[in-house]
């Protein structure tokens, strides 16, 4: 004689049930994870036209707020940084020998790195390239910060 319990018609919709909502509740936490996990593609910028080289001296600091950007003319060629701060995205503005974040005063040095916190990760430095009819062009690329 053998002991095979056979399922009333009650408990298989019963074990049904919770098998549904199971799969159902797993597959919507996936969803979830998969939502919270979303990393919108970079959005490629357009090279943006600084105007002349010669419109900036060896030695010039250039604010230029409407890309946001700051132009060096350095004795090794033209470095630009980012503006945004590095803590939150807020604007930074130049003040002294560095940038200052008006929201949290963060202070960074002319090149880029962080001089006095909330903010600890460096500014990204972007490409620049010089045409040949003389004209400094952004592009977006991201470079090692000279040394």
């Amino acid at each position: 004689m053998t002991d095979d319990k056979i399922l009333s018609r009650s408990e298989f919709l019963k074990m049904a049930w919770v098998g549904l909502v199971s799969l159902g509740t797993l597959s919507g936490f996936a969803v979830f994870v998969r939502y919270l996990s979303y990393q919108p593609p970079a959005e490629q910028k357009a090279p943006v036209d600084l105007g002349e080289a010669g419109s900036y001296p060896p030695g010039s600091i250039t604010m230029l707020p409407e890309i946001p950007v700051l132009l060096l003319h350095t004795p090794g060629g033209f470095t630009v940084l980012d503006t945004t701060c590095t803590h939150l995205g807020c604007q930074l503005h130049l003040e002294g020998a560095g940038l200052v974040c008006p929201c949290h005063g963060s202070q960074f040095d002319l090149e880029g790195e962080p001089t006095q916190g909330p903010a600890t990760l460096p500014l990204t430095h972007w490409r620049v390239e010089e045409t040949e009819a003389g004209h400094l062009i952004l592009v977006w690329d991201e470079v090692a910060p000279e040394k």
